[in-house]
């Protein structure tokens, strides 16, 4: 969503429809039948892991130095800017980096690293979308760029949200298999020119538009034209379209993951999260007087999750002239988000994600932060259960987490703004209320291994539990005839599936397994097989939820260890008797 702050509606729009035509474009370069294996970028190359070295702003401004100053007191280290090809070349073969070397010089000069957007047209050459001219322009102008800045860390992002008609002016629709192989022969076209000016200039490619059904096919088809082997260095996305980021965990990165796993990357290659942003206009937000202290939540969970996935990179849009998703306001002056995240920055100056404890309940979020010389820091809140809940129907409770100290008594929390409280600490554990609002709590002792939060780590999931598929087709089984007898019954079954992108009603439930759903206004007659183990999860856990019988707990505990849920999957099973939970367990390898 660079680029002019009136995107705001361009981004709703965006949201609210799901573009399903397929557009052709003029001739481009073929992939290479041989392709190199991706590119390892050496690990100093990206922004370090240490918090808040990897948090950042999105900036539609060159200056005054009063906004710097502001954008360095509110504790970030990253600042992205579109770099306008059109404002650099104004005649063909004269670049002029003038004012975007004067904010470099202003951001180095307050310890702020720059991610410059390569982007858009130029009227001086065709579209570079989709004719050879204008891409070899475009290349030559990215290489101008990467040798102006060579040796400055700059971070290089080959366009902006290039899925989208909004950016990408190529023959097309949106998320569309033309979109994708023009924008992966753009990036093929610019990266050896970069790396010729620079050869150790770090690039993203992707800069993908939001992580739903439809970007997934455009991410997809750039896979397969070879985005991962062109050279670029991380792949950049921007998490938009979830009401809320934990849902991003499995939905968005998780399935990212997976797919980059099929296209053969390497385990270690990086994501980055190069923009989002939570608009305050929005009912996900929940009622107005309470969505500012909300987008603050989010923005501090954002940064967590992203810690937790392993995204090295957190870029949140933007900074003060957006008024839906602003991080402070026009006149510099804080908003509740400014002081989270200047709380953020300052509660875990110097840790690193150590580990995710788990607890009970999925919704709840326990993440231990370490320092290199061992001290500890846990960051702790809860979520709502339902996937369509606004923020403020997160339920408080108290947990006791388990942190592994002995001491006996109070230690020191934080709020979200930095407002001193403190928790009971017994029997090893911690003792605190959840809210929706991450709570800082100072840990006593040490790591046991004071490098154990500075080795590279992936989305900790653990080993997932297999069952033979005549034994998840049995259990299908069982489902569909629960299912049937709920709606019989006149009880409602809902539930989040992927493919629609939301919350679904189940309608029927035929012998044939066809289900008919409804959800975001649209019906349609779904193949049993269209459901994925997480989909058919969410179907067991919304039966178990709304009747508590002994068959849907083990139906919910089944799907749930089957998709990957361990700690979900655990708390059904510890609902059931020993006797029926070991037949849930016997099901599995």
């Amino acid at each position: 969503m660079s680029g002019s702050p009136d995107r705001r509606s361009a981004r709703r729009a965006f949201l609210l429809v799901a573009s399903l035509a397929v557009a052709g474009g003029g001739a481009l370069p073929a992939a290479p039948a041989h392709a190199p294996p991706p590119r390892l970028v050496p690990d100093r190359a990206l922004p370090p892991r240490t918090i808040p070295r990897a948090l950042g702003f999105n900036l539609h401004i060159l200056g005054p130095d009063k906004d710097l100053d502001a954008i360095r007191d509110a504790g970030v280290k990253v600042a992205r800017k579109d770099l306008f090809w059109n404002h650099v070349e104004r005649s063909r073969g004269s670049y002029d980096f003038g004012g975007f070397e004067r904010l470099l010089d202003g951001l180095e000069k307050r310890g702020i690293r720059a991610l410059f957007i390569l982007c858009y047209q130029n009227e001086l050459y065709p579209r570079p979308e989709n004719d050879a001219e204008g891409r070899a322009a475009y290349a030559r102008f990215a290489a101008a760029a990467a040798g102006r800045f060579k040796g400055r860390k700059v971070l290089w992002e080959i366009w902006n949200e290039p899925n989208v008609m909004h950016f990408w002016k190529g023959p097309g629709d949106h998320n569309s298999d033309a979109f994708a192989d023009q924008y992966v022969a753009l990036v093929r076209a610019a990266v050896p020119a970069m790396r010729e000016a620079d050869p150790d200039c770090t690039i993203l490619g992707g800069a993908v538009s939001c992580l739903w059904t439809n970007s997934f096919k455009w991410i997809d088809r750039c896979f397969k034209q070879g985005l991962l082997t062109s050279g670029i260095d991380a792949l950049s996305v921007h998490p938009y379209g979830f009401a809320r980021p934990e849902l991003c965990i499995q939905e968005g990165y998780g399935r990212l993951r997976e797919m980059m796993d099929a296209a053969g990357a390497p385990k270690d290659f990086p994501v980055l999260n190069s923009e989002v942003g939570y608009d305050v206009h929005e009912k996900y937000l929940g009622p107005p007087e309470l969505r500012l202290q909300h987008q603050a939540w989010h923005f501090v969970r954002q940064h967590l999750v992203d810690q937790l996935c392993d995204i090295r990179l957190s870029i949140w849009y933007n900074w003060n002239d957006d008024p839906g998703f602003r991080i402070a306001n026009p006149d510099l002056t804080d908003l509740p988000v400014t002081t989270a995240c200047r709380t953020l920055a300052a509660q875990l100056d110097g840790y690193r994600f150590a580990r995710r404890i788990p607890l009970a309940s999925d919704l709840d979020f326990a993440l231990v932060f370490e320092k290199e010389t061992g001290e500890r820091k846990l960051v702790a809140w809860t979520t709502p259960a339902g996937r369509d809940e606004t923020p403020e129907k997160a339920k408080a409770h108290e947990v006791a987490i388990p942190v592994g100290t002995t001491p006996t008594g109070a230690v020191r929390t934080f709020d979200l703004f930095g407002k001193e409280g403190s928790a009971r600490e017994a029997d090893g554990s911690v003792i605190v209320t959840l809210t929706g609002s991450p709570l800082y709590v100072e840990l006593r002792g040490k790591a046991a291994s004071k490098a154990s939060a500075f080795a590279p780590k992936r989305v900790p999931s653990g080993p997932r539990p297999e069952a033979s598929s005549e034994t998840i087709a049995a259990w299908d089984a069982k489902l569909q005839v629960r299912l049937r007898e709920a709606l019989n019954a006149g009880r409602k079954a809902k539930f989040p599936f992927a493919a629609m992108g939301g919350d679904v009603e189940v309608l029927a439930c035929p012998e044939s397994g066809r289900l008919g759903v409804r959800g975001g206004g649209v019906s349609a007659q779904v193949p049993w097989s269209a459901l994925g183990l997480a989909d058919r999860a969410g179907l067991a856990v919304a039966l178990a939820a709304a009747s508590e019988a002994p068959a849907d707990l083990a139906l919910a505990a089944f799907y749930c260890l089957a998709a990957g849920q361990a700690s979900r999957g655990e708390a059904f099973l510890a609902r059931l008797s020993e006797p029926e939970a070991q037949a849930v367990r016997g099901a599995f390898r």
